[in-house]
């Protein structure tokens, strides 16, 4: 039960940050803390409550941001699964593999969301240059991941989440 409310927290927030957050620059380049929390997700929650956690961050997302539905959705979604599968090869002991790892990862979506968008019948406007924002948003989301992941890692500490839990 604690494990729940503290998702619905950590998701209303996120959608709200990312909603209420303006541009760092002219560029429209923000934070993506969705990517942030789903990495996080992965690594330390590794059960469908991650993924599901994932999906709901991202048609959260999708709600509030009034584009397409469904497509952050699924590329958070996929993100979860892609990021899981490296966890359990390589686990984030250092910053710098947190920050890049981020920044792959929102480079990633931003990427996927211009393809699924582009490849409808009817053209989604996307503003500015897809390279340049896309590179500036990876690097600034992964500016931002240390901090982040410090304080949800503290988070998780505090309420003394596990990180599997046993079957009963």
């Amino acid at each position: 039960m604690r494990l729940s409310v503290v998702f619905a927290l950590l998701i209303l927030v996120v959608a709200s940050l990312e909603s209420a957050l303006g541009t760092v620059s002219g560029v429209d380049v923000r934070p993506n803390f969705t990517v942030i929390f789903v990495v996080f997700f992965s690594h330390h929650f590794p059960r469908t409550r991650g993924g599901v956690a994932a999906f709901v961050m991202g048609y959260l997302r999708d709600l509030l941001s009034g584009g397409l539905m469904g497509a952050n959705a699924l590329l958070m979604l996929l993100l979860y699964i892609g990021s899981r599968a490296t966890a359990r090869k390589l686990f984030a002991h250092s910053w710098l593999f947190i920050a890049v790892s981020v920044a792959a990862g929102t480079f990633i979506t931003d990427a996927g969301f211009f393809v699924i968008a582009r490849s409808l019948p009817h053209a989604v406007a996307m503003p500015g240059d897809f390279a340049r924002r896309s590179v500036l948003n990876a690097l600034v989301t992964g500016a931002f991941a240390p901090p982040v992941w410090w304080c949800l890692a503290r988070l998780k500490y505090w309420l003394a989440l596990r990180r599997e839990e046993p079957a009963t």
